[in-house]
């Protein structure tokens, strides 16, 4: 017998059961849900993406504007609070560059602004630059995040002076309430730069160009240099700008005054600007001379106020090429004394019987002594500079060929000469330290002392011939073109330089440079007028000559100007030469 149940044995199919007994679970296993049910759910699910859709376009499209404003007017901000930004010294400790908060009354008040202020006008404007901090929008908030640097230390050292901004965030209402603040990031303040600039230095330098504004000059340039480890203890250009004027940006008048004044106020001169060297170079086409056998130590030249070079195919026709004045025999010592251009002609160009250097030697020598040098990697990087070559001249006159006339003016710095100061400065200062151990410039007192490479045959010259060239340039001031800087006590050896400029040589940039003490150099200066009157009987020296008086008691010894006291030199009024006496090479 088989005991085993089948479910069909209990769960009778419905279909052969007429009657169901649902209390013995009878009836159908699977029940069908009612159609009706999936009309519900369709219903609820159309409903409910309508009502999205209405409210969507009642916020989007009917009310959008209303909640954009509102949304606008209540939002988180994130607000910098800006670093302290580091304190720029002057050699002696003296700020040219601070901070000082100023109070606000936005919402975002804790964020600790600073305004930059900066010392007096006293020709420090180009040399520091200045900074501008972000502007801010109707409702008191910054625009962007980062401080802008123009021009100076403010941009070279910005990545230490700036720090870093920290943060913080707030919450406004609609109203304009603040809801809630919360600093995230504290900001990090900059590091002080202590510069090589002695501001006195600066300052009574600067002065002497306004006395050269009133002599009707364009504007003009110093730099003072410690020629035994680099330091820049002065670098001036003139006219010069307000800092804290540009800084705040509010007096729209004066800020328009600079941008218009024809006399390039923004310009940083030792750097940016290029310009005929004249005379300052014949020192160094002297010592050229010397080292290449053109002309010996003792020879004599004779400059008669002229030069002919008779034209071989039309007699009687002659070039001349003029000495400012008629010198007689002079050697080397007394042709960079009295400058005179006879002497230069020959020993660059040559002239019958003697032959000169050529210009592919004066264009070497050039360069030796630095004049092409752009100081890269270093606050003071140049603009590139023109020394006058055949190869040159082809370039910029259209295929015009080098004639021996290019090569006589080249020789005594004219012609398409264009240097920069800064580079005249590193001429000035190899001439110095006798081509040996030539220090880079520098201007900030934390950078270590580096050297410039001289080339192998500038560094063998014989040490003679280096000798007369600083007793050329002492004779210079002691009985030369520069008498009127001769102090006692102060061993000062130079050179002036008259360059011709303007379309009809209506104008002149007048030069001095020169080092002290001579025998052991410390200091190296260049100083430039430029475009003065050709008419003008007062030059470089002459306004040069006050602030040298100045210093002559303790010898200009700046770097122990204080343990010095030695009485100073009664000084008898201005020496200016005449007129048709203006050395104009």
């Amino acid at each position: 017998m088989n005991k085993n149940i089948s479910p069909e044995d209990i769960l009778i199919d419905q279909l052969n059961l007429p009657s169901f007994d649902h209390s013995q679970l009878e009836g159908r296993i699977i029940k069908p849900i009612p159609s009706y049910i999936f009309y519900i759910i369709i219903f609820f699910v159309i409903t409910v993406f309508v009502l999205f859709f209405v409210n969507s376009y009642k916020l989007q499209i009917v009310k959008g504007d209303f909640y954009k404003n509102k949304a606008e007017n209540n939002r988180f901000e994130t607000t910098p609070i800006f670093s302290a930004r580091g304190v720029i010294y002057d050699r002696n400790k003296i700020p040219l560059a601070w901070n000082e908060e100023i109070a606000t009354s936005t919402a975002s008040s804790t964020d600790n602004t600073r305004i930059r202020k900066y010392k007096d006008t006293a020709g420090i404007g180009n040399l520091l630059g200045y900074i501008k901090f972000p502007k801010r929008d109707k409702n008191g908030f910054y625009i962007n995040k980062d401080v802008e640097t123009i021009g100076g230390v403010e941009a070279y050292y910005n990545n230490t002076l700036n720090g870093r901004a920290g943060y913080f965030y707030s919450e406004t209402d609609s109203a304009g309430n603040l809801i809630s603040q919360n600093i995230v990031d504290l900001p990090k303040n900059g590091e002080d730069v202590h510069l090589t600039i002695d501001y006195s230095i600066q300052s009574a330098l600067f002065d002497t160009f306004k006395k050269a504004g009133e002599g009707r000059y364009n504007g003009g340039v110093a730099l003072i240099a410690d020629v035994r480890d680099g330091s820049i203890l002065a670098a001036v250009t003139y006219p010069d700008f307000d800092a804290n004027t540009m800084s705040i940006g509010t007096d729209v008048e004066k800020i328009s005054g600079y941008i218009n004044d024809m006399r390039s106020v923004f310009l940083s001169r030792y750097v940016d600007g290029l310009y005929a060297p004249g005379s300052v170079v014949k020192p160094m086409f002297a010592l050229a001379g010397l080292n290449e056998g053109v002309v010996t130590a003792r020879e004599k030249i004779l400059s008669t106020g002229k030069l002919v070079v008779p034209n071989p195919y039309s007699p009687g026709n002659d070039t001349v090429f003029r000495d400012w004045k008629a010198h007689g025999y002079t050697d080397v010592r007394e042709a960079i004394a009295v400058s005179s251009d006879v002497y230069f002609y020959t020993i660059g160009g040559g002239v019958p019987g003697k032959k000169g250097l050529g210009i592919s030697k004066l264009d070497e020598y050039s360069k030796y002594f630095g004049l092409n040098d752009r100081h890269e990697d270093t606050f003071f990087k140049s603009k590139a500079s023109v020394i006058p070559t055949p190869e040159w001249k082809l370039k910029a006159f259209n295929g015009d060929i080098w004639r021996l006339g290019d090569t006589y003016n080249s020789s005594i710095g004219q012609y398409g000469f264009s240097v920069s100061p800064i580079q005249v400065l590193g001429m000035t200062t190899v001439l110095a330290r006798d081509a040996k151990d030539v220090p880079e410039f520098r201007i900030n007192t934390a950078e270590l002392v580096r050297y410039v490479p001289i080339e192998d045959k500038l560094k063998k010259i014989n040490p003679e011939y280096f000798k007369e060239i600083s007793e050329g340039m002492r004779l210079t001031v002691t009985a030369g073109t520069a008498k009127s800087l001769d102090f006692e006590g102060l061993k000062l050896a130079g050179k002036t330089g008259t360059a011709q400029t303007g379309n009809r040589n209506q104008f002149i940039n007048s030069w001095f440079v020169g080092f002290w003490p001579y025998t052991e150099p410390k200091y190296a200066i260049v100083y430039m007028l430029e475009k003065g009157p050709s008419t003008n009987t007062r030059g470089a020296a002459s306004y040069l000559r006050e602030f040298l008086q100045s210093c002559a008691s303790y010898q200009c010894d700046f770097e122990n100007k204080d343990k010095k006291n030695v009485p100073v030199v009664p000084v008898t009024t201005d020496v200016v030469l005449p007129e048709n006496e203006i050395p104009l090479n």
